[in-house]
């Protein structure tokens, strides 16, 4: 059964990186679309290329990014076929970024010179005709400019060494790694920066011998040089060495200062022998955002000869998690691949089931495995726990609960009260409609007939505009109505509304709204209110819209002088029975 045609069923290429991206696949009358899923970390170049379309055949591509929560977008629309979606649906979770619509089977491309960070949808959808075709895809990231005038960050540095192990009369040469968020200042780099300090008192400003840059000044590894006590060494300057940097040597080109500290140690244990194993420090941020982007952390490694390189790989870190997660962490890369001391190695971790939700929570385990990073005295690092991180990702928003038709519960994920005026100004504070709806109390009356005053705040109302029609969502965040709550009215108390017209003629604020929807019982008091076919549903495949024609009494809202203002104007989102929690 083809899946990728709804968003649920999204091909998910995870982060997309400057390596290219390939996939292969196939449109056809049976399956017109394929929808792929990617994140990117950071500002990038976006370019995407669909080729090798059969002679004969069409197709076009169209790039949507995420205007909300995965898991939200998933819960609306997700189980829809793509085309099937209606366009508010659509507009309201995604918005279309570009699109390619080159005629017959030539090739699709686009060529985005800044895609900001996020979630994208990529739809390859058919034309005319039966075809395979090969989709190319990378994102460059793009370097953000700095700003010089306000920039107060100053140089960081990191040391790399490795220990004397042998009596000989070379030099001892170390690197400083010296990195900055706009560029290092090459002329502040000399033989004053780095103090090395040791065993008989010995104490030497370390010799700058060269300078090896990466792509840009912003991070330049520096080589230093010192020659050893004696001319020589041999046993009697066996012990620790502190590497220090020096104040005010080091700056950027904005003359902000690296701070002084010491930046490390090496050893000198000539004829000893080394039974010192290595040390493992973990930085594992908490995850409380969702999405498909994978989890990583770093593990710093540090001996006081020096770390084998080359025994960091993906079979070093295991994970433990919620709902008996477990997985070996994916070796990413380690800061620098010479054999020394320390070295940073980042490890990565995907999701339980491809998505980061709130069903993932937990504390998750990071632990060495046996047998996995030696030093290069072959000394292995003791296997064990190493630390913890929380995974805390708010829950979606639980939706409003009404009782419907003879099928039982209906579960609705949002009201939503649109204004059939249209409003010009794109500026929420200004135009026909202007204020916000802060907070509100809603009265639920129940079966019995007895009620329950429940109060929402700003965390439970989302407002945006749609087509120049202003709309809010008003949610059930933390619970408000309990499950077996059953609430067939919904009246919103005079606080809630904070909106005026800006029509000369001012209309009053409106005071109340109530929604009803029928009771089974035929003896409950809402029947006298309102009747079923007074609400009118409109299907779309994944919900209904179920439009209120009127206030309380079935009139028309109207403003003190008879404009009619939402006429209609309350929409009710109504999920199928399935999506009940």
């Amino acid at each position: 059964m083809n899946t990728d045609n709804q968003l649920k069923g999204a091909i998910n290429l995870g982060g997309l990186g400057a390596s290219p991206l390939t996939r292969s696949n196939r449109i056809g009358l049976t399956d017109r679309d394929d929808l792929y899923r990617f994140s990117l970390k950071e500002h990038s170049r976006f370019d995407l290329a669909a080729t090798n379309i059969a002679k004969g055949a069409d197709l076009n591509v169209e790039l949507y990014a995420l205007k909300r929560p995965w898991n939200q977008v998933i819960r609306q629309i997700g189980t829809l076929d793509f085309s099937q979606i209606r366009r508010i649906n659509r507009n309201i979770n995604l918005q279309r970024v570009s699109s390619s619509r080159r005629s017959r089977n030539r090739n699709e491309t686009l060529a985005i010179d800044s895609l900001a960070p996020g979630e994208y949808i990529c739809r390859v959808l058919r034309q005319r005709g039966n075809s395979r075709y090969r989709l190319n895809m990378r994102a460059t990231a793009i370097v953000q400019p700095i700003d010089n005038e306000n920039d107060t960050e100053a140089p960081t540095a990191s040391l790399s060494t490795t220990g004397i192990t042998t009596e000989n009369s070379n030099p001892y040469d170390f690197s400083v790694t010296y990195s900055d968020n706009t560029a290092i200042n090459r002329d502040s780099l000399d033989n004053s920066d780095i103090q090395v300090t040791g065993v008989n008192g010995f104490s030497q400003f370390a010799t700058r011998v060269a300078v090896n840059a990466g792509s840009n000044d912003k991070s330049l590894i520096v080589s230093y040089r010192i020659t050893p006590p004696g001319g020589r060494w041999d046993e009697a300057d066996n012990g620790i060495y502190t590497v220090s940097l020096q104040s005010n040597q080091v700056s950027d080109t904005n003359n902000n200062f690296a701070a002084a500290k010491g930046l490390g140690t090496f050893e000198v244990s000539i004829n000893k022998a080394d039974t010192i194993a290595p040390t493992a420090t973990l930085a594992a941020p908490n995850l409380s955002t969702g999405g498909i982007t994978p989890y990583e952390f770093t593990v710093t490694y540090s001996d006081n000869i020096a770390v084998n390189v080359g025994t960091i790989d993906s079979r070093d870190i295991q994970v433990t998690g919620a709902n008996g997660f477990s997985q070996l962490a994916t070796f990413v890369q380690v800061n620098d691949n010479r054999n020394g001391s320390p070295r940073m190695a980042t490890y990565r971790i995907t999701a339980p089931d491809g998505t980061w939700d709130n069903a993932d929570n937990g504390t998750y385990r990071i632990s060495l495995q046996d047998n996995s990073v030696n030093d290069t005295s072959n000394n292995p690092l003791a296997a064990g726990l190493l630390g913890t991180f929380q995974v805390n990702i708010a829950a979606p928003r639980r939706a409003l609960r009404f009782s419907g038709n003879s099928n039982g519960p209906i579960q609705t994920l949002q009201l939503d009260l649109n204004t059939l005026d249209q409003d010009e100004d794109p500026d929420p504070n200004r135009g026909l409609f202007r204020g916000a709806i802060e907070n509100f109390n809603a009265t639920i009356t129940t079966e019995t007939g007895s009620e329950e005053t429940v109060s929402f705040g700003a965390a439970d109302i989302e407002s945006f505009q749609f087509d120049r029609n202003l709309i809010y969502n008003f949610f059930n965040g933390d619970d408000k109505f309990s499950a077996p709550m059953v609430a067939y009215r919904v009246e919103f108390s005079r606080s809630y509304s904070d909106h005026r017209s800006s029509d000369p003629r001012e209309p009053s604020v409106l005071n109340t709204l109530t929604f009803f929807v029928k009771s089974n019982d035929p003896n409950s008091l809402v029947n006298s209110l309102m009747s079923l076919e007074q609400i009118s549903f409109d299907g779309d495949g994944g919900g209904n819209y179920a439009t209120f024609l009127g206030d309380r009494n079935g009139r028309t809202v109207t403003s003190d002088d008879g404009e009619e203002l939402f006429s209609p104007g309350y929409t009710l989102f109504v999920s199928p029975p399935t999506d009940l929690p």
